[in-house]
């Protein structure tokens, strides 16, 4: 207010100028602001319960998550542990294979066995072999996977942990807004 053009108690008229301002906030010249506040206060409440829904969804996925990566690698450990066995198994088979050639090859270098007999069993040691070598890779693959669904997890789970606290800091910023609104809406 820059004036005062009337005193107190002094007779009016339409159309007398009592004050002079000199600035304005335009936000006053609305006519709707009270109502406008109100409904930006219900829209930011409305926000904040969606987000407060999307936090209870995420400690939900986390959970899921959580309780299927127990379970997966449960089931990854399971598998090393049948690759593992299947290694022995080779291993077995490989040992009694280098037996039988050795011994086909005494008979061999004592003329008692056949060329085609003795090519024979050396085919069944190297694919014996070959075998072993499979069931290795397989183990070892067996075991990367372990690492590998402990990884995924991890990784799914940390961006729902991330997504759930930055959307609970979206909600203390609504939160903040909504007692901000309410307060210009009272005044």
């Amino acid at each position: 207010i820059e004036a005062w053009n009337v005193a107190e108690g002094q007779y009016v008229t339409k159309g007398t100028r009592l004050v002079e301002i000199s600035e304005v906030d335009e936000k006053f010249l609305d006519p709707a602001l009270v109502q406008r506040l109100g409904e930006q206060v219900d829209g930011k409440t409305a926000s904040l319960s969606g987000k407060a829904a999307k936090v209870r969804a995420l400690d939900s996925l986390i959970s899921a998550l959580e309780r299927n990566r127990v379970l997966s690698l449960e089931q990854a450990r399971n598998n090393v542990l049948g690759h593992e066995a299947a290694v022995g198994a080779a291993t077995a088979d490989s040992a009694v294979e280098e037996a039988r050639f050795e011994r086909r090859a005494r008979l061999f270098a004592d003329g008692l066995s056949t060329r085609t007999e003795f090519a024979a069993n050396q085919l069944k040691v190297q694919q014996a072999n070959a075998k072993l070598v499979e069931a290795r890779q397989k183990r070892d693959n067996a075991r990367l996977e372990v690492r590998s669904v402990d990884a995924d997890y991890g990784e799914k789970i940390a961006k729902a942990r991330s997504d759930r606290d930055a959307t609970r800091s979206e909600i203390g910023e609504a939160q903040s807004e909504v007692a901000k609104l309410r307060s210009q809406h009272a005044s």
